[in-house]
């Protein structure tokens, strides 16, 4: 990527050096900032225009404010994330619209309000504000018109392609977590032998398994009993022993209530029937349920086994879902022998380890793309690099 003829400095410290063409001027010079309006009176179900928030679209208007592009600009709540609109529309209240003058591209403005340093500017703690006064004194790169049809055509490309390998990456992780998913299903329930001869479990959820695994009662291979109930005045961020509760580790306390190696199951909350595990020395809050095997039994191909079983099906209907732990202690599940527990065990950490890895890997490039992206995009529109073509 080339650099410009000629540069000059801007005078703005976030911006540096601009080509010797550009100016920098206020963002009331690229637009007209207006403000949103109350839309209740025109909401309709279907049909209208949208209605937008600082958050984004969230219902429909019979009325439009602007029928011109526009960029959309935080007022109240989630202010740092503009968005930009090429139909009618109606704002609400939360939210300014841009009037955009005829020399400025829609697109270039958004790129360019993408760049604010958002964090400097918001006021206010409990409810996230912008001012139109401190937008409209915001300064900014302007290149001539056809500069700005150039880069933003060239963003338009590189961006599409950036986020096409960020979408073929995230689908790539989804495929691993659903093989992930196969892989423990499949071993916790038909073993790791594929020639061995199958029988009726017994239990619908599971189907067949091999014949010489027994299906029995989990209240006859482990223990059942909900935690002890922790004020969150007792859970601090750091300390000696973990805090877990039904959704996995809320903090750390000075004491603890279990030790040992334990599959724990979550007893209440949307997230009910959640498996989780701890070790060593922990507190087990009153919304988990310590799972302490009766026998020679292994914890992590019993975890495993109860995700597949899918607890949350067996959740009591109410406000507030939850486990009746005499419930869950009563449903079959089919246990394999001892040793073949461990050998479950330890190909699922294998198998799963390696597909962790590469989960993991992925979403660091996914991070990586989403950075260059930002970065090629604050390189373009501050004129770092060039390309306009000669």
């Amino acid at each position: 990527m080339s650099k410009y003829p000629a540069y000059k400095e801007s005078g703005v410290e976030w911006i540096g050096e601009i080509p010797e063409n550009w100016v920098v001027k206020k963002l009331k010079f690229f637009a007209r900032i207006l403000n949103g309006r109350d839309y209740q009176e025109n909401v309709v179900e279907e049909g209208g225009y949208p209605v937008y928030g600082s958050g984004g679209q969230f219902a429909r208007s019979s009325k439009y404010l602007h029928d011109k592009p526009s960029v959309l600009l935080g007022r109240k709540g989630t202010v740092d994330k503009p968005q930009i609109v090429f139909t009618p529309f109606w704002t609400a209240d939360t939210t300014y619209y841009t009037d955009i003058f005829d020399n400025v591209h829609p697109k270039y403005l958004f790129h360019l309000v993408n760049q604010i340093q958002f964090d400097l500017y918001i006021y206010g703690s409990a409810i996230p504000s912008m001012t139109k006064s401190v937008y409209d004194d915001m300064l900014f790169c302007y290149p001539p018109l056809h500069e700005q049809q150039a880069i933003v055509t060239y963003l338009d490309n590189q961006t599409a392609l950036i986020d096409d390998l960020v979408r073929k990456k995230e689908e790539k992780i989804q495929l691993l977590k659903e093989q992930r998913t196969s892989l423990i299903n499949h071993v916790v329930t038909k073993g790791l032998d594929p020639d061995v001869e199958m029988k009726d479990s017994g239990v619908v959820e599971i189907g067949t398994i091999p014949n010489h695994w027994k299906t029995i009662k989990l209240k006859f291979i482990a223990h059942l009993q909900s935690g002890c109930s922790i004020t969150s005045d007792s859970i601090d961020v750091e300390g000696k022993y973990p805090v877990y509760g039904g959704n996995g580790l809320r903090g750390y306390t000075s004491t603890y209530t279990h030790e040992g190696y334990h599959a724990l199951i979550g007893r209440q909350g949307a997230l009910c029937g959640n498996i989780n595990y701890a070790k060593g020395k922990f507190w087990a809050s009153e919304h988990a349920v310590v799972v302490t095997l009766r026998g020679n039994y292994d914890t992590h191909w019993l975890g495993e086994l109860l995700k597949v079983m899918n607890l949350n099906q067996y959740s009591l209907a109410s406000a507030q879902p939850g486990l009746s732990v005499e419930r869950i202690q009563n449903l079959d599940i089919p246990v394999p022998p001892s040793n073949e527990q461990v050998l479950i065990s330890n190909y699922m950490k294998e198998q799963t380890d390696f597909i962790d890895t590469t989960i993991q890997q992925e979403k660091q490039k996914i991070e990586l793309l989403k950075e260059y992206r930002q970065s090629l995009i604050s390189n373009v529109v501050t004129g770092k690099v060039c390309v306009i073509d000669d």
